[in-house]
């Protein structure tokens, strides 16, 4: 994790310019937030999860995970989705007056973005991983992202700048949540491992939906905090709307359970 963090920041350093570092910082600022709010709601549960393994509660233990995936995956797509929407506006302002670099990069920011989503989703496989205390039969992978990120981001840095350290980032992210998630289902909760995958289909329709309905509204994303923050409220409550009311009709079961505990 140390290494994943701090990769992007190195490679920068190294093979880029520091007006690109510092344009990073900036959304690094935003997402580490982002990021860091959503560890902690996973972080008081592998004790729970690790009684019910103990246990051998495979019922308990498939409904719990369920409940935690929708948790997360509704969360990680309603949060990520406004990112991705309002980040350029909030970074505008966020920089206003600034002007010893271009702070505006659409691409970087929505790949970043993306990757950190993933991130977030990995939380519930990583979780039960942990709980089970598999962190051997899963080390392999932890060694293979960070350098699946070095590689990629040390060759695309060259070419794409900010853009190639993030496509690094998205690649090793996506690798090691499908790791996560397809040694869990195999050797842990024995379910389908395409469940993931449709899940993960789920919140990008969902994500997809909202940025449409955003566009048809045409809202104003001028430099100015009291406009950034009419848009975000609008489109968290789209956001929250259609996500949920979705999910309700697709995962129904896991919706009803959710409400319940």
């Amino acid at each position: 994790m140390f290494v994943m963090t701090n990769t992007d920041i190195i490679i920068l350093t190294t093979f880029s310019s520091m007006a690109n570092l510092s344009v990073y910082s900036v959304y690094a600022l935003i997402i580490n937030g982002i990021r860091k709010g959503i560890k902690a709601f996973t972080n008081a549960l592998e004790a729970p999860f690790g009684n019910m393994i103990a246990k051998n509660e495979k019922k308990a233990l498939y409904e719990n995970l369920s409940i935690i995936e929708l948790i997360m995956y509704s969360m990680s797509t309603i949060i990520y989705t406004v990112a991705i929407i309002i980040i350029l506006q909030f970074v505008s302002v966020y920089t206003k007056g600034i002007s010893d670099a271009n702070y505006l990069v659409p691409l970087f920011a929505y790949i970043l973005l993306v990757a950190q989503f993933f991130d977030s989703i990995r939380n519930p496989y990583q979780l039960v991983v942990q709980a089970a205390g598999h962190y051997k039969q899963t080390k392999v992978g932890s060694i293979i992202e960070p350098i699946i990120n070095i590689t990629l981001s040390t060759v695309f840095v060259l070419k794409y700048g900010l853009v190639g350290v993030a496509i690094g980032t998205l690649v090793a992210t996506v690798f090691r949540t499908i790791q996560y998630s397809f040694y869990m289902c195999k050797n842990i909760v024995k379910r389908n491992q395409l469940i993931t995958i449709f899940k993960i289909f789920v919140s990008i329709v969902e994500s997809l939906t909202i940025i449409l309905v955003i566009n048809i509204l045409k809202l104003d994303f001028t430099s100015n905090f009291m406009q950034l923050i009419i848009n975000f409220i609008i489109v968290l409550i789209i956001s929250c709307f259609v996500v949920l009311l979705s999910n309700y009709f697709i995962f129904r079961k896991d919706y009803k359970n959710t409400i319940k505990k």
